[in-house]
């Protein structure tokens, strides 16, 4: 869950968004699909699930761009120096451009189980 435009948005089935203050939901962008994780940052909310990710616009709930991911995915990263978002499912390690979704990279992984969790970590780890 976080704060984006004064309403609490998270995602479940779907990504959503309520107002603390009236208890009434104001977002509701519904897919073919769970969401695992979101990311909402600068009137964007980026949902990961496991067979798709999309961003939807915060203020009207419009689809901004979608694509496909390959079985379980882990949580996403956001690299704030570059805007980009890092995610990883059973084809390998992905960048995208948070605003636009294009893919910036798809480094494959050589694992036999799935994913679990990304996080950044510096050279000493």
């Amino acid at each position: 869950m976080q704060m984006a435009n004064g309403r609490l948005i998270y995602g479940s089935k779907d990504v959503q968004a309520i107002d603390p203050e009236t208890e009434k939901s104001s977002l509701d962008h519904r897919g073919p699909w769970r969401s695992y994780g979101d990311f909402v940052h600068d009137g964007l909310a980026v949902a990961i699930g496991e067979k798709r990710m999309a961003a939807v616009d915060t203020t009207t709930g419009a689809e901004r761009w979608s694509r496909k991911t390959h079985g379980h995915t882990t949580n996403l990263l956001w690299e704030k120096g570059t805007d980009t978002l890092l995610y990883m499912d059973w084809r390998g390690l992905h960048r995208a451009e948070r605003t636009t979704g294009k893919s910036l990279l798809d480094a494959k992984l050589q694992t036999d189980t799935p994913p679990h969790y990304l996080r950044m970590a510096g050279p000493k780890a």
